[in-house]
């Protein structure tokens, strides 16, 4: 027999650090397992994360809860008082009670600012949060941003959620690039200080922050490139921003009368996502008017809101002017009340050459009114001339979470027989949990499948994929 050779311990230490740091932190610490020489060799990773959440099962009982709390603090201290010192690229804490735990955050910051830390992470929010909904204007942050940070300016991306920090000390960070604050009350005052005075500031990322004020940065900020508002409750009677740079934009969040003025030129991509909406209210007329912000983007998603709603406000057929989307990523159900804003969409987007169908839950909304009757059986087959950019420009579907539905069946139905242009179809199958209602389901989609697949096209070079 062959001796075997270990030659991936013998590698140089510099190399192996490099492969250690390119794993995530809960695999690189399994891979002190390995032999004795990865104890060390895992303890040189660049990226670390104490994530509570891996050790605490917040279902069991108190006293449970208070010894895995236990076990976590020891690892952590254990971590810290054992690692040599080494630069630290990424460094993640989170932890529910902070208060608990004061003496060892701070242990931790010190030891990521030591090491020279520039991508810094502190998460003291709840897991209930997220899951049973979060409460604005009842719940007080309870961890201050402990002193030492404020001097230490090398920090490049900073995230802080449910952690209160002093707005003109942390404009000190002059190699900020990224910030996301979340689960805190949040002026406007705060953010218009940060983007004027972090001179290398160029993303923004806003969850569950709550304001009295409008959302109105008027000022110019030439900058600011990525701007992500994710569920916070401002007060909406306004959304501006004035960031001719800005790239990306991405709101989450309740369907508001507001004016929209986005004054920026050069916005690439635009995700709109209104599904915590439950009712229309009358919004379709401020989703087309929001809709002539976004002519120009190359990357718009739309949620199952938008397409029931925007065509309540008038009817319109289009936007006022052609939209220069290139990739449109629609959210949808496929339920007969979303169809008028399917088409709404592809008449508008008359260069598209990239349809992505996310396919996701029904949600019919509380106070619906149609427009006009729609009959889905017939909808898609009484459509007599194809679309602009079905004959001249769209070239790739995908179908994410297919089941074989009828409403689906009609809807790429159509896209297959009326793509002239269309090069390539990906067809991906809603994963089922149980076996039973798999094998069942997955024999519907099956004979979907094969149906599709035996269309006739307009495309002479059409391939189309399916995944299981």
């Amino acid at each position: 027999m062959g001796v075997y050779v270990d030659r991936l311990s013998s590698l140089p230490e510099p190399l192996l650090s490099a492969i250690v740091s390119s794993l995530s932190f809960q695999e690189a610490v399994r891979t002190s397992i390995l032999s004795k020489n990865w104890v060390n060799i895992c303890k040189s990773t660049t990226n670390i994360e104490f994530n509570e959440l891996k050790f605490v099962r917040f279902d069991q009982s108190p006293e449970n809860i208070d010894a895995q709390r236990r076990a976590f603090s020891a690892f952590t201290k254990k971590w810290i008082e054992n690692r040599t010192e080494d630069a630290v690229v990424n460094f993640s804490l989170r932890i529910s009670k902070p208060e608990l735990f004061n003496q060892l955050i701070n242990r931790c910051i010190e030891f990521a600012i030591r090491n020279g830390v520039k991508n810094l992470e502190l998460d003291f929010t709840y897991p209930s949060w997220v899951k049973d909904g979060f409460y604005y204007d009842v719940y007080i942050t309870s961890f201050d941003l402990p002193t030492c940070i404020y001097d230490y300016g090398r920090i490049e991306y900073l995230k802080l959620y449910s952690c209160n920090f002093i707005t003109s000390a942390i404009t000190k960070f002059h190699s900020l690039k990224e910030i996301s604050l979340g689960y805190m009350k949040l002026s406007l005052c705060t953010i218009k200080t940060l983007l004027s005075n972090c001179e290398k500031l160029e993303s923004i990322s806003l969850s569950n922050c709550w304001s009295s004020d409008n959302f109105n940065l008027n000022e110019k900020y030439p900058k600011l490139k990525k701007l992500i508002i994710n569920q916070c409750h401002f007060k909406l009677d306004i959304l501006r921003v004035n960031a001719p740079n800005l790239r990306i934009f991405s709101y989450h969040g309740l369907m508001m009368n507001y004016v929209a003025d986005i004054q920026s030129p050069r916005l690439h991509e635009a995700n709109l996502d209104f599904s915590p909406e439950y009712g229309s209210q009358g919004h379709g007329t401020h989703l087309y008017n929001l809709m002539k912000e976004f002519i120009s983007v190359r990357i718009m998603v739309v949620c199952s809101f938008m397409l029931q709603v925007i065509y309540t406000g008038g009817r319109p057929k289009r936007t006022h002017r052609k939209m220069d989307v290139r990739h449109l990523i629609m959210k949808t159900a496929l339920h007969k009340y979303e169809f008028m804003g399917i088409t709404f969409m592809l008449r508008s987007c008359c260069y598209l050459e990239h349809l992505t169908i996310d396919l996701c839950e029904e949600k019919y909304l509380l106070d619906y009114e149609a427009m006009e009757e729609v009959n889905p059986e017939t909808f898609w087959i009484d459509i007599k001339k194809p679309y602009k950019c079905m004959r001249l420009s769209l070239k790739e579907i995908e179908i994410m979470g297919f089941k074989g539905t009828e409403n689906e069946i009609s809807v790429v139905s159509y896209l297959i027989t009326n793509g002239k242009a269309l090069r390539k179809m990906s067809i991906k199958v809603h994963r089922y949990d149980l076996e039973e209602e798999a094998a069942r389901k997955v024999a519907v989609c099956r004979k979907a499948v094969q149906y599709l697949m035996m269309l006739p096209t307009l495309s002479s070079h059409l391939e189309m994929r399916v995944y299981w």
